[in-house]
């Protein structure tokens, strides 16, 4: 079983984001992450070696290296696609999203994941809507254990909803922000069961009005493949 240490990235992107409230957290957590490659450049460049041999901060858990055969850390992806299920006291929604992982620190497992949305949306209304949105989500993971991981997500995104709005008194066009927690089993070689539950919240961040927002319970599951 392998436990990893919290990074110090991951400590900086959620104090941020915990220490304003409101929008103003949510848009200042977007900052640090645009200002990643000015304030960490050893997070998205390898030091030169001196030799073919990396060192032991440059291997990944299961003693392989993370460079690849220029020297370069090895960046995997992984293509994802799930269907996802949110609800609360002002609606709910059903999508099919599919994304990639970019795991750009192979060593903390630290990814990014953009994903993109297709489904439809019921407000209060009854009312049954579709439903367009794209996030950018972070993940780590911080446990793995015989073909199985565990990760922590965190996230923000748009969505568009039409032709009604949903919830029925909001606006069409909304921010979201996602965090959970989520799993990976090694199903075969190559593809990874993949399931999560967390929190959703929408909102224009009173950017417009009528700004009626939803929270609620999101639960995801589908599969991803490792390249």
């Amino acid at each position: 079983m392998k436990l990893r240490p919290l990074p110090s990235l991951v400590i900086l992107f959620l104090i941020v984001g915990m220490a304003l409230p409101g929008a103003a957290g949510s848009h200042a957590t977007m900052l640090c992450a645009a200002q990643w490659p000015e304030y960490f450049p050893s997070v998205f460049a390898v030091a030169e070696q001196d030799d073919a041999t990396p060192t032991p901060a440059l291997l990944a858990d299961n003693g392989e290296s993370v460079l690849d055969e220029t020297g370069d850390q090895d960046i995997r992806w992984r293509p994802e696609s799930f269907v996802s299920f949110a609800y609360g006291d002002e609606g709910g929604a059903v999508q099919a999203h599919v994304g990639a992982s970019y795991e750009f620190d192979p060593v903390n497992r630290v990814e990014v994941v953009p994903q993109l949305g297709f489904g439809v949306a019921q407000n209060t209304d009854q009312d049954r809507p579709w439903i367009t949105s794209f996030d950018l989500q972070m993940r780590w993971t911080p446990w793995e254990y015989d073909g199985w991981e565990a990760f922590l997500e965190w996230g923000a995104g748009l969505q568009y909803v039409g032709p009604e709005s949903m919830p029925r008194s909001g606006t069409h066009a909304n921010g979201r922000l996602r965090a959970g927690v989520g799993i990976r089993y090694d199903l075969e070689e190559r593809m990874d069961l993949l399931a999560g539950a967390g929190w959703l919240h929408m909102s224009n961040g009173n950017a417009l009005q009528p700004n009626v927002g939803h929270d609620g319970p999101m639960f995801y599951l589908g599969l991803s493949w490792r390249f």
